[in-house]
């Protein structure tokens, strides 16, 4: 969010640190003058995009955060701020896959009805960044990740599916269970495109390159080159409002915070 991004700008930019970033955004969730401030101040560009369903500016606005990632060595500090939206948000199409491969994935798995903790494990199979791939991309730099979790039980592997984090939780046969699952075969009633069912296929075939996991030399140093900070959760959002009301002369009776 905006609210993220100047924040950690304002943070970062204090230490007298040299900024380069960029931050992918809803449409209309960044004013003109915070998306100003965070280009004049902070070095920040804000490339607003489509939600839920990703649009080529997704696209654009994940592969030129990929590409800055790459640029990164062992001196290098990336900071990344996760939030709601993000596996929408930060969408970079896996060869040969397209961006409408992915919008109709999106489409097919939200009319299906699964949850997105589930739809994220399909999700990190079809990109570039999702599922740890961003941290690999960042590799030999030092990866801090502020995340702002609007999944029940905060399981960081699959808040915005997991850029930042190992995937140690799924695999491709995961992904193609939740096919079957959902009614996401080529027959089924929410079908996905082909070319994401045959990369599934040639995943779980073991023809491609799964997701990094804590092997992989951006996880496994030690100390660790990728640490994650859980910086808001639902429970945090419960108990401040608890608190607000209790300051204002009401009696909040908190039923629970992992209500799904």
């Amino acid at each position: 969010s905006a609210a993220m991004a100047l924040a950690t700008g304002e943070i970062i930019s204090s230490c007298g640190k040299q900024l380069d970033g960029v931050a992918i955004i809803k449409d209309d969730h960044a004013t003109t003058e915070e998306i100003e401030l965070l280009k004049e101040k902070y070095n920040i560009v804000v490339r607003p995009a489509a939600h839920p369903v990703p649009d080529a500016r997704s696209v654009a606005g994940s592969n030129e955060i990929l590409q800055l990632a790459k640029t990164s060595d062992s001196r290098t500090l990336v900071v990344a701020c996760i939030s709601g939206g993000g596996s929408a948000l930060f969408c970079s199409p896996r060869e040969p896959l397209t961006l409408d491969d992915l919008m109709q994935t999106n489409s097919a798995l939200l009319a299906s009805g699964m949850p997105i903790e589930k739809m994220n494990v399909i999700r990190k199979r079809l990109e570039n960044g999702k599922g740890g791939k961003l941290a690999a991309a960042a590799f030999p730099a030092t990866v801090l990740t502020l995340v702002l979790s609007d999944i029940i039980g905060d399981p960081i592997d699959l808040i915005a599916s997991g850029p930042t984090v190992p995937d140690d939780g799924s695999g491709w046969d995961d992904a193609c269970r939740l096919v079957q699952e959902y009614g996401l075969e080529a027959d089924g009633e929410y079908a996905l495109p082909d070319t994401v069912l045959n990369l599934l296929r040639l995943g779980k075939e073991g023809q491609l390159e799964d997701t990094p996991k804590s092997s992989h030399p951006a996880f496994c140093d030690s100390p660790p080159l990728c640490q994650t900070v859980l910086v808001g959760n639902n429970r945090a959002a419960v108990m401040a409002a608890a608190n607000q009301a209790g300051q204002l002369g009401y009696n909040p009776v908190v039923l629970g915070t992992r209500i799904d």
